[in-house]
């Protein structure tokens, strides 16, 4: 598992994701719902709309 420290607005929104492991949904309510938990209103998004929300990477770095 990837590690959760940090801090700012991304470690908030990972932590509020890593919360939610577990519970039944798919996974684009994760993500609203973790951006809403950092008072992002997004509405119902679409999966192609989270580009808007950060940059794509091709594989995140090995976890440390």
């Amino acid at each position: 598992m990837a590690s959760t420290t940090g801090t700012g607005t991304g470690a908030a929104i990972l932590a509020s994701a890593y919360s939610q492991l577990g519970v039944k949904q798919d996974c684009t309510a994760m993500v609203e719902k973790a951006l809403r938990s950092v008072g992002k209103s997004v509405g119902d998004l679409a999966p192609t709309q989270f580009f808007q929300y950060g940059t794509v990477v091709s594989s995140p770095p090995p976890a440390t």
